[in-house]
């Protein structure tokens, strides 16, 4: 198991050198399940593309509970700096604030909302939803796809959740991976689905892990761009 465990090393260790060496214009997904690890842990990140502008911030959102019939905002993901920023969230990081140009931020207005459930669970987000306080853990990948969909809010717009937003409620709503996945693709289902789209595709790949198991959960818009085709 020595050997084994070695040599799986120096194999990561040299993929790890050469990436260093080799432009990448992409995310990358890392999983590993219980079975390939020493001390039988879990374990997913990505590697994230991250381009020019991306909101660098690592933000707690605390557990909350909320009224009967309330319902949850959906916003629309920019996937650039500021992520968001109002106080529909309650979360005093994203609270408008005078920015660079000495002008006072403007909250982002909901493109639509869902209803919301009696308790939410505490996370850690950055651009996507990272692990929250059930070990629900999740690594991102934009990947390319057959179809596409424009977000509500725009014109001609037909879908209601990004990939940003369905990792937010996979972690707010969810206390194992399975029930992670279940949830993002009965919701863009249900909503619509819309990618990244430009260079890097309009469908995703996640890395969906747990304390005991770990799924991939791919993604994309169905062809009607009200709807999605997910495993």
């Amino acid at each position: 198991m020595r050997a084994s465990f070695a040599i799986k090393s120096r194999c990561i260790a040299v993929l790890l050198l050469a990436s260093y060496f080799v432009s990448t214009n992409g995310c990358t997904v890392f999983l590993v399940g219980r079975n390939a690890t020493v001390d039988g842990s879990v374990m997913v990140s990505h590697s994230n593309d991250g381009e020019f502008d991306t909101d660098p911030r690592l933000v707690k959102v605390p557990a909350a509970d909320h009224a009967p019939e309330s319902k949850r905002p959906i916003f629309f993901s920019p996937e650039s700096y500021p992520r968001y920023v109002g106080y529909d969230r309650d979360i005093p990081e994203y609270f408008p604030r005078t920015n660079d140009s000495g002008e006072f931020e403007d909250s982002f207005i909901p493109i639509g909302s869902i209803p919301q459930v009696p308790h939410t669970f505490a996370y850690l987000e950055d651009t996507y939803g990272a692990i929250n306080e059930h070990q629900v853990g999740i690594g991102e990948s934009t990947c390319s796809g057959v179809f596409g969909a424009i977000p509500l809010g725009a014109p001609d717009g037909t879908a209601l959740f990004s990939v940003d937003q369905l990792t937010q409620l996979a972690m707010e709503r969810s206390s194992t991976a399975r029930e992670a996945v279940a949830l993002m693709g009965s919701l863009a289902e249900e909503f619509g689905f819309y990618g990244a789209g430009e260079f890097e595709g309009t469908a995703e790949s996640l890395g969906v892990s747990d304390p005991n198991e770990a799924w991939i959960f791919h993604i994309l818009p169905d062809p009607t761009g009200k709807s999605a085709i997910w495993v």
